[in-house]
This record gives structure tokens, sequence and C-alpha cells, in this order.
């Protein structure tokens, strides 16, 4: 029993190194100029060894994706179930900021990718940005049910506010405007709550 769990302890690890490796080459190169050879630099492996944990490039790049949507947005729900709408906004942006603050340069590179390669871009879609519409989608059904916030339409309202999100957030993290180094995060957080709220009270 002991040997086994050491076996799967050492298998996780080196699972993990790959991805680590993986996210670095993928962010700096893109997914299409990336190879297995790289990533292995990267990973500090030997190319076969990652073989044995991936068929292919692609397998590795799902792989990856799939440990990104673990992150704490599928809590958020959970934990704070009854929160008050700006608070629940600010728990969605916060949360999606640190995703961008961690993920940001992988995340550039993939989207740039997406647009020409459908598997991708249901994968992406499915990994990433699904799990956070759905939470909000069925975060906003359940406040017009208790009548703090108007009748909408959740799914509009939802994909809108975390688009905005990611995308003020993704330019912030790429650097590409100057006029991004005057605004700071809490202003970003603050205008994109007001703006959201504003057009969800009752009138």
């Amino acid at each position: 029993m002991a040997i086994a769990k050491f076996k799967s302890t050492v298998s996780d690890m080196w699972r993990e190194r790959i991805l680590t490796g993986a996210a670095q080459v993928f962010a700096e190169k893109g997914f299409n100029k990336s190879t297995t050879k790289q990533i292995a630099a990267a990973a500090g492996v030997g190319e076969g060894t990652i073989y044995n944990y991936f068929k292919n490039k692609r397998e590795l790049l799902y792989a990856l994706l799939e440990e990104i949507s673990s992150e704490p947005i599928k809590n958020i729900h959970v934990n704070n179930p009854q929160t008050e709408p700006a608070e629940f906004l600010k728990l969605i942006i916060e949360d999606r900021v640190q995703f961008i603050q961690s993920y940001g340069n992988l995340f550039s590179s993939i989207i740039a990718e997406v647009f020409v390669d459908p598997e991708l871009r249901e994968e992406l879609y499915t990994k990433i940005f699904k799990p956070s519409y759905t939470l909000l989608e069925k975060y906003l059904e359940n406040q017009i049910k208790l009548g703090t916030i108007r009748s909408v339409n959740p799914m509009i309202i939802g994909n809108g506010f975390i688009g905005a999100v990611l995308l003020n957030n993704l330019f912030m993290h790429l650097e590409q405007d100057q006029n991004t180094e005057k605004i700071s995060q809490d202003e970003i957080t603050e205008e994109l709550i007001t703006w959201f709220m504003s057009g969800l009270k009752i009138k």
C-alpha cells in the first residue's frame, strides 16, 4: 500500500511538472508553434517522459485547461449563496483577476488560435468560460426570484459581465495601452459593479 501511494505521488509530481512546463512554453510561443521537445526542456524531463502521461501535445493542453478550470470560481456560489448582488459581483471580479494574473499570458496565446481551431475553441469555452457564465447565470436567476434585481435575461447579462471583466483585466495585464497604467484594479472593480448594478436595480 505504501509503495503504491509513493508511486502515485511521484507520478502526480511529474505530471504537474510537465503541465507547468507546458504552460510556460504555450504562453511564450503559442500552442501551434510549441513542441514537446521545448516543453520537456522547460519541465526538466526527457521528451519521452511526456508521452508516459499524455498521448500528444493537444491532450497536454486540454489537461492544462482542465487544471485551470478547477480554480476557486466553482466554490463561490457554494460558499456565498445569499451574498448581496454587488458583493457577489465583486467576488467574481476578484476571482477572474486572479485568473488573469496567474494565466494571462497563456490565455492570450490560446485566444489567438481559437478562431482557426474549432476543437480548441470548444474546449476553451467548456473548461474556462462556461463555469463562470453558468455560475453567474444561476445566481442572477435566484436574485430575480427573490426580487432583489429586476427581471433580465440572465444569460445575456452574465455573459456581458464576465466578458467585460476578462477583457478589462486582460488589457491591463498585457500593458498595451499606456492609459491603463493610470487605472487601478479597485477602480475597474468599482466601475464595473456600478455599471451593472445600475442596470439591474428595480426601477
